[in-house]
């Protein structure tokens, strides 16, 4: 055999044995639960709820945008998406008011389902455009889900 292919082959068996070793520690540090605690169905990354400020109606143009490491997708209040594939919203008044009977949206209740960080963008007539960056939380069965209450009006959301 010749002696630097000897080397080389077991530098590089050595290499993947620590590559391996590397790997199989990653996966055994994965989510695992507490002993006697059996961990939820996946959890949506985020609560995402949408309102105006001083209670005030959502313009029926207001659009909510996700932007996640697997790309994005858009939620439109006048037309909603018929087969979402992370973001799912829910519009609903104020039960009991003469906003529920004309249709008038008070609130836009949104489950992002992104398993990763993204990027929430509120677009609305009347309103300055709002942008918001999210970071999703962990415990020891994966992602948790996290609240975030949004104020089209306010300076400062989250």
């Amino acid at each position: 055999m010749i002696p630097w292919k000897s080397r080389w082959a077991q530098g590089r068996s050595t290499r993947g044995l620590v590559a391996g070793g590397a790997l199989a520690l990653a996966l055994g540090a994965c989510s695992t639960p507490a002993p006697g605690r059996e961990c939820p169905k996946t959890r949506a990354a985020f609560h995402v709820v949408l309102t105006a400020e001083g209670g005030a109606s959502l313009p029926s143009d207001t659009t909510l945008s996700v932007t996640y490491g697997g790309g994005s997708e858009q939620y439109a209040l006048a037309a909603p998406p018929a087969h979402p594939a992370v973001v799912f919203c829910n519009s609903r008044p104020d039960a009991g008011t003469a906003d529920a009977a004309a249709g008038e949206v008070k609130t836009l209740d949104c489950l992002l389902w992104t398993q990763s960080a993204a990027t929430v963008t509120v677009e609305a007539s009347g309103y300055p455009r709002l942008e918001v960056g999210l970071d999703p939380e962990r415990d020891d069965c994966g992602i948790t889900t996290v609240d975030y209450a949004l104020v089209l009006g306010e300076a400062d959301a989250g």
